[in-house]
């Protein structure tokens, strides 16, 4: 559910809130099977590799600022894509509709969504040839 904020891996119990601390997260169950992206000054992200939300399994990038929670993305496992040569535009063109259906479903509403607690969209790069989920949080 995203709704109301907070992220639920059903495979795990985890929940992402949207108050949830890099120092928090740190201590985390989640965060002893995570592999740090980025470590930049105040910068900091990490891979949360592969969970289940919702009926759907995602891999779950997680970002802090200064210690705070400002974004996650979702991006659809697609184990028919084992390689670059296979993400092509009709793929892409499918995950990115199956992430607005599971907006619609989860969300009650179409991408991009706002909420008081922050914004879901559904997002599209062929650059990096990837469709995800884009949760932003705002600073409360």
């Amino acid at each position: 559910m995203v709704n109301d904020g907070y992220i639920e891996f059903t495979d795990s119990g985890n929940v992402l809130r949207p108050d949830l601390t890099e120092e928090t997260f740190l201590k985390s169950s989640l965060a002893a099977s995570s592999v740090d992206l980025v470590h930049n000054g105040e910068y900091r992200s990490y891979s949360a590799g592969r969970h289940s939300i919702a009926g759907t399994v995602f891999a779950v990038s997680i970002f802090f600022e200064s210690g705070v929670l400002k974004s996650i993305h979702l991006s659809p496992v697609d184990e028919a894509v084992s390689k670059w040569e296979d993400v092509t535009d009709a793929v892409l063109k499918r995950h990115a509709h199956e992430n607005d259906e599971w907006i619609r479903r989860e969300c009650g509403t179409t991408s991009p969504a706002s909420f008081s607690w922050g914004t879901v969209e559904s997002t599209c790069d062929k650059r990096s040839l990837a469709a995800s989920i884009i949760v932003v949080l705002q600073e409360t």
